[in-house]
């Protein structure tokens, strides 16, 4: 039997599911709770694999990331879906769900600020079009239900995130359990807090509240399915958060359906997608929808071997993706600006927020390219992971062509993903219109 410790300060905060999911599998582990501002916690912090909390030590072995040890665990004990298409739906929903803690922090942030001005604007621009948009998805899914739980007929890692959000929701005063179209969602919290594990958890675990200002990165892993499929692929005509899903098609010689929206005719497709975005995976034999672009490059590495050798590597691509993700929307202020999309001075940006993100985000890759012996960031060989930096990398390079200097390893490891035959061939049939 695996020794697991889990590290987390001493709240519910992004742990909490994990906490939930040894419970659920009778499983034991050493629960580490470390109070947050204390000595105790910055002698600790330059010592974790990715200077913060939570990371999961499973016999010596660290994961970080919230998101890579759900899945992990999930995966581990039963709870991450029974199909690789419930596995994607888990993924998808919980990406949905950090797409709107953005706006949910933002309001919490402002409330914090006391500027009642500044709280009303907030609240009607930001927080309560999020929230409704939120609800509805997360609504539209239960009516759908025959379970009650968010997908399959069992409950997922998905149903822990989402019912343990909304009763921190409740606490922070901005979720009201009487509001009439909140019915199905207090219905489904109570039903997963009646799990005999998990209300025997919740009864006895400290009762506080999310850690609101924790940043929330949200990914999957799941294992190779391999039944054939047809497919079909809708996004943007641009690289974008897509074009990984279809580098992973050209790298396994995968026909697939490139459907390839223009701006002009997004609003016409728009009401036909899931959430309401794309890019979103169509299988044809079955007409099942996968929506979210990590749900699908994560869906499709599995299919195609690109999401690492082992569990433990797929938990640790998992966890670089999640920590992109976080150097992405650290940096917004100059790729936004860069991309017309925010009105920044984007020399400006360079300097106060790409930069010092940069630093800090290229010093993590260096750890995994030195401790690998493939050249790639892990031994077993190129994953998903890789992909999706390395595109990204394209659009900066592009906009700042010294963007690697002082770093020859990085730059060594992007010229080896940039120089693969199917990834070249893929990126040089298609007008580079940006990440």
């Amino acid at each position: 039997m695996p020794q697991y410790k889990l590290c987390y300060f001493n709240l519910r905060g992004w742990a909490e599911p994990a906490r939930q999911l040894f419970k659920l599998a009778h499983v034991e582990f050493e629960d580490v709770r470390i109070e947050n501002g204390t000595p105790e916690w910055e002698a600790l912090k330059p010592k974790t694999p990715f200077g913060q909390l939570p990371f999961l030590t499973v016999d010596g072995f660290e994961i970080p990331q919230s998101a890579a040890i759900l899945r992990y665990l999930g995966r581990k004990f039963g709870y991450a879906g029974k199909t690789p298409e419930e596995e994607a739906w888990v993924d998808a929903i919980v990406d949905q769900f950090k797409d709107f803690v953005t706006p949910l922090r933002q309001i919490i942030m402002a409330q914090r600020g006391g500027d009642a001005a500044e709280i009303q604007r907030v609240k009607t621009e930001v927080f309560e079009p999020a929230r409704d948009g939120f609800f509805k998805i997360l609504n539209g899914i239960l009516e759908k239900s025959q379970s009650g739980f968010l997908v399959g007929n069992s409950v997922t890692w998905a149903d822990l995130v989402i019912a343990d959000i909304i009763t921190t929701m409740e606490k922070l005063g901005v979720f009201d359990v009487a509001a009439e179209g909140n019915k199905k969602l207090v219905q489904f919290r109570e039903k997963v807090n009646a799990i005999p594990e998990i209300k025997e958890h919740n009864e006895t675990r400290p009762d506080s509240v999310r850690q609101d200002e924790k940043k929330i990165t949200i990914g999957v892993c799941s294992y190779l399915y391999l039944r054939m499929a047809e497919y079909k692929f809708y996004y943007f005509n641009g690289r974008g958060l897509g074009d990984v899903s279809r580098q992973l098609f050209a790298l396994s010689g995968t026909k697939f359906e490139d459907v390839r929206i223009e701006q002009a005719d997004w609003p016409a497709q728009k009401a036909k997608m899931p959430f309401g975005q794309m890019p979103v995976l169509e299988l044809k034999s079955s007409g099942l929808q996968i929506p979210q672009s990590m749900a699908i490059a994560r869906y499709l590495a599995n299919k195609f071997g690109y999401a690492g050798k082992t569990p433990e590597e797929a938990a640790l691509a998992d966890a670089l993706i999640d920590q992109f993700k976080d150097f992405y929307t650290e940096i917004k202020p100059y790729y936004y600006g860069k991309l017309g999309a925010m009105q920044t001075d984007t020399e400006v940006e360079k300097t106060k927020t790409l930069i010092p993100a940069r630093d800090k985000f290229l010093a993590i890759l260096v750890k995994f390219l030195k401790s690998s012996n493939s050249g790639f960031l892990f031994s077993g060989g190129l994953t998903y992971a890789d992909l999706m930096i390395c595109d990204n990398m394209r659009s900066l390079i592009g906009w700042w062509p010294e963007y690697l200097n002082g770093f020859p390893e990085i730059k060594a490891w992007y010229d080896k993903v940039d120089s693969i035959p199917e990834i070249r061939k893929h990126l040089d049939s298609h007008e580079d219109k940006g990440f």
